[in-house]
């Protein structure tokens, strides 16, 4: 599920005790069947509006998509997330469903959380970026993980544990 915060804050308590905290303008991804309670607050004593939208997309080989194991916060950037989110509602709720439509908003909604996603985790993974840069870039491959992890100057067991982590 994803959730835009537009006129409240919330915090999202997970069943491990984790809090996670978004602000007003935020998105919050939250995985197929994760558990949490969530606590919005209002700002400016309005009410709090929120908008979100659940759904079940899958993978080239037929597998739910996920965009991370845990519940994400994406902080409000130079993407109007409002206004596409307001996109998805609106032809929803519309008399005539556009189911085309609606996946292509969601899969550019999907393709610009993903890249946020990645480009924010990336630091985490320096060590391993020209692999990961050349896994990315190159649909085939031509060199072999242990000679990827070669250019990485580690070893391959080590470079398979961060990518794993890294790509989920």
């Amino acid at each position: 599920m994803l959730l835009f915060l537009d006129n409240c804050d919330a915090v999202y308590t997970l069943k491990s005790g984790e809090k996670i905290y978004a602000k007003k303008g935020s998105i919050v991804y939250t995985p197929l069947h994760s558990e949490y309670l969530v606590e919005f607050n209002s700002l400016n004593d309005e009410s709090c509006i929120t908008t979100h939208i659940n759904f079940l997309l899958f993978d080239t080989e037929n597998s739910p998509f996920v965009l991370s194991n845990k519940a994400e916060v994406f902080s409000a950037d130079n993407t109007n997330y409002k206004s596409i989110f307001n996109k998805i509602d609106n032809y929803g709720k519309g008399n005539i469903t556009c189911y085309g439509k609606i996946k292509s908003i969601m899969y550019d909604l999907l393709f610009k959380l993903s890249d946020y996603y990645h480009k924010s985790h990336l630091y985490k993974y320096s060590i391993i970026e020209r692999g990961i840069e050349y896994l990315e870039q190159n649909e085939e491959q031509t060199l072999s993980i242990s000679e990827i992890a070669d250019m990485c100057n580690v070893s391959e067991v080590y470079f398979r544990k961060l990518f794993k982590k890294y790509s989920g």
